[in-house]
């Protein structure tokens, strides 16, 4: 798993699922080996876990996420 944090100080939860953690979760949709994301919104915090399945590389996976979160 890879697990994706991102601070927006002085956010509600609303704005930061609605600004940080929905576009984060929707970009990381269709990545290879993907099995599932999850997410926690909190005042000031984004938090999104990305889940792969088991024996993928963590390094593979980690440059997969970093990739898509350059075009989010």
């Amino acid at each position: 798993q890879v697990q994706i944090n991102a601070t927006a100080q002085g956010f509600s939860p609303l704005e930061v699922e609605q600004r940080i953690t929905f576009p984060i979760e929707t970009g990381m949709g269709g990545l290879p080996k993907l099995k599932y994301t999850r997410s926690l919104s909190r005042y000031g915090l984004s938090q999104v876990t990305v889940v792969f399945e088991d024996g993928t590389d963590i390094y593979f996976a980690r440059n997969l996420v970093n990739e898509r979160l350059q075009q989010v």
